[in-house]
């Protein structure tokens, strides 16, 4: 059996494809794996980058797998397929504007060998235009804490950072609905650390995660990114109910909420979404506001109180005026 499927989705990648490829052909893991590439109708020139990448890689041909999707899907259709297609013992995913370190996939084999794991989480390299943040994943010593400090994203979703047992992957519940693309990882992640707990942790952050890619469905947020909240949020109730889970959890649950809908009222720049939105959760929000650090709650209370000039000023400081205001001070750190 091979040890690693990794899925990587294809779609308007053209500027990074071949970094991406190349750091997975490239890795020190040289047999058992295969690398399940998914065209999702990408309309540039991705699928012909990757194609002149596998020619440059001999050894690894055998090893390639290309799906082709006649339309645009979006990234679960994308990934279910890939799964689908997969023979590993372990999925691995990688967005085809990632990257990763050499020895990724063998020391998260390893890992998961070494542990008998069904999941292993490992940190991550968010990758800007100016400056890297390493983040390093947050997994519980107490396996009793692993499924609450998910279902709060105090452990991070990053499904890229993960290798996850397929047979776990594949189970029904584990399947994010077609159609949800904002919460996906979240939506799968929460439901994977319930059906485990055998879950080891890699200390060490070796994914690189792009950020200057505004394809992306985590830049701009929109009225869709609301809906998929709601949806998540509708679809994860459900699920904690089915599993006599609700009451357990109901505190953490509403905290949840009201940080989605801040966060989403902080990065949305359209004033008629936050005013079609204002009203989601809002008795999560009135039992959970003072638990949330102070932008956050003087953003729900300007919404409550439909102040949308102050909304629109407030937002302009915290988008434009603070990150200003932290590259003039780093300049004049470095300058020093």
């Amino acid at each position: 059996m091979v040890k690693i499927s990794v899925c990587i989705p294809v779609y308007k990648a053209e500027p990074y494809i071949a970094r991406c490829a190349r750091s997975l052909f490239e890795q020190t893991m040289q047999t058992d794996v295969e690398f399940i590439f998914v065209d999702d109708a990408s309309p540039d020139n991705s699928m012909q980058v990757l194609n002149r990448v596998v020619g440059e890689h001999p050894q690894r041909r055998e090893q390639v797998k290309i799906i082709s999707h006649p339309v645009n899907q979006g990234t679960t259709a994308a990934r279910n397929d890939a799964i689908a297609a997969a023979s590993g013992e372990y999925i691995a995913m990688v967005d085809s504007d990632d990257w990763v370190e050499t020895d990724y996939l063998e020391k998260l084999y390893n890992t998961a060998a070494a542990t008998d794991a069904d999941i292993v989480v490992s940190g991550i390299i968010h990758e800007y235009r100016q400056r890297q943040i390493v983040e390093q994943d947050h997994l519980s010593a107490d396996p009793q804490d692993r499924f609450r400090d998910k279902l709060t994203d105090l452990t991070s979703s990053y499904l890229c950072t993960k290798l996850i047992r397929r047979s776990l992957l594949t189970m029904d519940e584990c399947q994010a609905p077609h159609g949800l693309r904002y919460l996906e990882d979240r939506y799968i992640s929460t439901r994977l650390f319930y059906h485990t707990s055998r879950i080891a942790k890699l200390p060490e952050a070796l994914y690189h995660y792009e950020h200057r890619n505004e394809q992306s469905i985590t830049h701009a947020k929109t009225a869709r990114h609301f809906d998929d909240l709601l949806h998540f949020w509708h679809d994860t109730d459900d699920f904690l109910s089915r599993h006599g889970l609700a009451e357990r959890y109901a505190t953490e649950v509403a905290l949840s909420k009201t940080e989605g809908k801040a966060n989403l009222m902080l990065s949305v720049t359209s004033t008629k979404t936050r005013q079609q939105y204002a009203g989601i959760f809002a008795d999560e929000e009135k039992s959970q506001l003072h638990n949330l650090h102070g932008g956050h709650r003087l953003m729900l209370w300007l919404v409550q109180h439909r102040l949308w000039t102050a909304v629109r000023l407030y937002q302009t400081y915290i988008s434009y005026i603070c990150p200003l205001k932290r590259r003039i001070f780093n300049t004049a750190a470095n300058a020093k």
